[in-house]
């Protein structure tokens, strides 16, 4: 496998399906009450918003360092959706705590679910990103290993 071609720039789609599919499931047991202690499960997923806002601040400031760093390259590609699942999980939450949790309207319900789907999306291109900049470590690692064994041959047994 290439290096370059190991992330792809862009959110995928997979990851957009299971966060649906999850907002979904959330939405049906809100509306039905199956989920009891939803404020401390909004609670919960506004503080992995803000965590995770201020990891990515921490993560920008470290790429801005090296600019030709994997992280940024990693933070380029995959950069843009993870905060795009951080600024709806933030939003959503707010607006979920805001209101009343009466599990039997439906803007309620669409509020929840959004707020389930976008911290989904969140954790999942979490994991992407650093997927991202594992694969790419290892293989630049791997690159120039080789690279040395062509310049100044294979000294191992």
């Amino acid at each position: 496998m290439d290096c370059n071609q190991s992330c792809h720039r862009g959110c995928s789609c997979i990851s957009f399906i299971i966060s649906m599919i999850l907002a979904i499931i959330v939405g049906v047991l809100f509306y039905f009450n199956y989920i009891q202690n939803i404020v401390a499960s909004v609670w919960i997923a506004f503080g992995l918003g803000v965590l995770n806002m201020i990891f990515l601040v921490i993560m920008v400031l470290f790429a801005s360092l090296n600019e030709r760093s994997t992280l940024s390259k990693c933070l380029y590609k995959k950069g843009t959706c993870y905060l795009a699942g951080i600024i709806g999980t933030i939003v959503f939450t707010l607006i979920s705590l805001s209101m009343d949790f009466d599990f039997y309207l439906i803007s309620k319900v669409i509020f929840v679910g959004s707020a389930a789907f976008f911290l989904a999306f969140m954790i999942i291109q979490f994991i992407l990103l650093m997927r991202c900049a594992i694969i790419c470590k290892f293989c630049i690692s791997y690159t120039e290993k080789k690279k040395d064994e062509v310049y100044f041959g294979n000294d191992t047994v």
